[in-house]
């Protein structure tokens, strides 16, 4: 996020991944190098030695929060379809088969976003090059099968961005992810944290699970003007609760 972008580093981001293959066989054991440049979405690595933070230009005050907010669940109110109650399950939640995701909605904030696939190029992960987008990282599991997905949106991009307001989430909140095959995996919100960078949960956000789990992630904490990018992370982990066709 930045009010000054270079187009060559579009696919940038400040988490620095080192044989990403190597964690997928070892999962948990791997210690997290994290760093951010424009609030992107980390990515664990095998090295024991944390990243170099990366620098990113200068952040846009993000302006009225509560004025966006509103906004935004204005938008949605027309935007984002109802759900239909008959076709929705919610007992006896069973995983779901292997789609990519194409659309993440989160109604209590009124965010209706699409979904990029993002993998890892010249060994650092991919991320939106735009405000609007979320990415789902291709290393993790399709959202709504056995296991951790992870889905990254940034919290300002030249202004406010999808996730500016991940960190208004509260336990329960529903997160809406469309995938490819034309179903809906829905999720519950369990819980929402702040992590230091320094101190980023790498087990938490890619261990091993045998239920369906998502992790929406954006930056948080201070911003600092001399490094060039914030201190912290804001995390939601949910459960996949439900299915609509």
């Amino acid at each position: 996020m930045s009010d000054q972008h270079d187009p060559s580093s579009r696919r940038r981001v400040g988490f620095i991944a080192t044989l990403v293959a190597s964690l997928l066989a070892v999962v948990g054991v791997a210690t997290l190098g994290v760093a951010v440049a424009r609030d992107t979405q980390p990515v664990p690595t095998t090295s024991s030695v944390p990243a170099t933070p990366s620098a990113s230009p200068p952040q846009t005050p993000a302006g009225s929060k509560g004025d966006q907010q509103a906004d935004r669940r204005d938008k949605a109110a027309t935007a984002t379809p109802k759900a239909d109650k008959q076709a929705e399950k919610t007992a006896g939640v069973e995983p779901l088969a292997g789609y990519p995701p194409v659309r993440v909605r989160i109604p209590s904030l009124g965010v209706s976003a699409k979904t990029l696939d993002l993998g890892i190029d010249d060994g650092e992960v991919e991320v939106p090059g735009n405000a609007s987008d979320t990415g789902w990282f291709t290393e993790s599991v399709p959202p709504g099968a056995v296991g951790a997905s992870v889905i990254s949106g940034h919290v300002t991009y030249n202004g406010p961005a999808v996730f500016l307001d991940l960190n208004q989430l509260d336990r329960g909140d529903r997160v809406e992810v469309a995938r490819s095959d034309g179903s809906t995996a829905i999720f519950a919100v369990q819980r929402l944290k702040t992590f230091p960078k320094d101190r980023f949960p790498t087990k938490l956000v890619y261990g091993r699970t045998d239920e369906a789990r998502l992790r929406l992630i954006t930056c948080g904490g201070r911003y600092d003007q001399t490094a060039n990018n914030y201190d912290a992370n804001v995390i939601a982990f949910a459960k996949l609760v439900g299915s609509r066709s």
